[in-house]
């Protein structure tokens, strides 16, 4: 269990550092034209993933991910807005939590 914490805590940290880096390329890209690119990730049951807009305040979201940890996913979203969104930008987010496959 701790390894599967552990592996979930550094894909984590790596999709928030790929956030970040195509975040800086989309802000230099403005009004040239960018080409999409695709990645697929394998979530595993028991994980919790967090898709978030940039009007998310990336400072206070795992502050806020720590207080919604055993929410539903609906109510995770709207506690993550509540409390990491900001005022003067629009902000959306998905909360997708996995189970074992059927």
């Amino acid at each position: 269990m701790r390894e599967r914490k552990r592996s979930a805590s550094q894909q984590s940290r790596r999709l928030l550092a790929e956030a970040r880096r195509d975040r800086r390329l989309v802000r230099q890209a403005r009004h040239r034209e960018i080409e999409a690119r695709e990645t697929a990730l394998r979530a595993a049951p028991g994980q919790r993933w967090l898709l978030a807009s940039d009007g998310v305040r990336p400072r206070a979201l795992r502050q806020a991910l720590e207080r919604t940890r055993e929410k539903g996913p609906a109510e995770a979203a709207e506690q993550v807005l509540a409390l990491a969104g900001r005022d003067d930008d629009d902000a959306s987010v998905l909360v997708m939590d996995f189970s074992e496959a059927r």
